[in-house]
């Protein structure tokens, strides 16, 4: 009799090595650290390790709880679009934290729940919603 493996991990679509600017917000109504506490929203810039369209993986300064629900905005080139600059405004969830590295990031792999694509006006730097969300 043949044994029958099945594969540690299956994803469901296409992960993208890609470096994009992103800023990761936490949501006012996540998953509070501890009973009764609320969170201030706080935001950090960084950059994407790799993206696929259900998900993200990005680096941190600061450790997030499993669950915590998070506003995402990763800029993408605006010449793919034709446009000056585009931003992929996200819902998204953390479902994996990893332990710092040695420099003190904390790994952190975000779902992509919904998402809406915002083009950024040269004038006044303000998102301008784009035809396409999901």
């Amino acid at each position: 009799m043949v044994p029958i493996t099945f594969p540690t991990a299956v994803r469901a679509g296409q992960r993208f090595h890609l470096s994009l600017p992103i800023t990761v917000r936490v949501r006012e109504d996540s998953i509070p650290i501890h009973p009764g506490q609320k969170y201030v929203p706080v935001a950090e810039t960084t950059t994407t390790a790799n993206i696929s369209s259900r998900g993200c993986y990005f680096p941190l300064s600061w450790k997030l709880p499993l669950g915590t629900r998070l506003e995402l905005e990763i800029k993408l080139p605006g010449r793919m679009m034709g446009l000056p600059e585009v931003m992929l405004c996200c819902q998204g969830k953390v479902i994996r934290v990893d332990k710092p590295s040695n420099a003190g990031q904390v790994g952190i792999a975000a779902t992509i729940n919904s998402y809406r694509l915002a083009a950024r006006s040269d004038e006044t730097k303000e998102p301008r919603e784009a035809a396409l969300a999901g």
